[in-house]
């Protein structure tokens, strides 16, 4: 790997680490904290695709570890480690002779939890062309697809995820991408449900935020400061078809 783990993470976190792997060497089990998501399935490493390299077991591990502090496509892993299968939709940006490039992909996909919907935007994904028939440049699409992991080798290895096995792919005149506000409101008031003590007691979200009104709506202000989004906009993308 052109990047070294022990580049990243202090001689403290290395050891941290070490124990870590240790512990759960090829067991099915997902580590998961404020740092990383590292997969130890020696299943998803099998069908994890190399793209003819030779990563083996330990380098798909500490590939994870590296891979969290670049751009990681935080709700495809979240779909990949779900059910595997989400709906996307977005606008074709560019093409090569293999590929067409979405520069922004809104994704919805059901948490086996809880049997809710969950939604993300992720930013520039590439998908083959031979996967999206008839449609073109400028062109707004909506489909059903498998987000798979992969090692990609430009500027040093690392992992990402793509989208394949694409269904029901549909032609739209126009979509809306929600706000980053809606965005962000939507995982705020999941968070609130599911630390909820209610929660536990088979109560809907609705019914929860309707007992505890007050005390979640300040919870939900503290969110914001915390994460520092009291300014976010509201404003809507709307995208139509049409040539870029």
């Amino acid at each position: 790997m052109a990047t070294k783990i022990s580049a990243i993470l202090s001689a403290d976190e290395l050891e941290s680490w070490k124990v870590c792997k240790k512990s759960n060497y090829k067991k099915n089990t997902i580590i998961q904290d404020y740092e990383s998501t590292v997969d130890f399935s020696l299943k998803n490493y099998e069908r994890l695709e190399k793209n003819g390299t030779n990563v083996s077991y330990d380098d798909y591990l500490d590939l994870q570890r590296i891979s969290f502090y670049k751009d990681m496509r935080s709700h495809f892993l979240w779909i990949y480690h779900n059910l595997g299968i989400g709906y996307f939709c977005g606008k074709i940006t560019k093409a090569n002779d293999n590929y067409f490039c979405f520069n922004k992909i809104y994704s919805n996909a059901m948490d086996l939890y809880d049997c809710t919907f969950s939604s993300g935007i992720e930013q520039h994904v590439w998908i083959e062309r031979k996967e999206l028939d008839g449609v073109g440049v400028g062109d707004c699409v909506s489909f059903s697809a498998e987000v798979y992991q992969y090692v990609k080798k430009n500027c040093g290895l690392g992992l990402d995820f793509g989208l394949r096995n694409l269904s029901n792919v549909k032609k739209i005149k126009e979509y809306m991408l929600p706000s980053e506000k809606e965005m962000f409101d939507e995982q705020a008031d999941k968070l609130l449900y599911d630390t909820c003590d209610l929660a536990e007691f088979g109560l809907s979200p609705d019914e929860i935020f309707c007992m505890r009104r007050g005390e979640l709506k300040q919870r939900k202000k503290d969110i914001y400061q915390i994460c520092k989004r009291d300014k976010m906009g509201s404003k809507r993308e709307v995208v139509k078809e049409g040539k870029v």
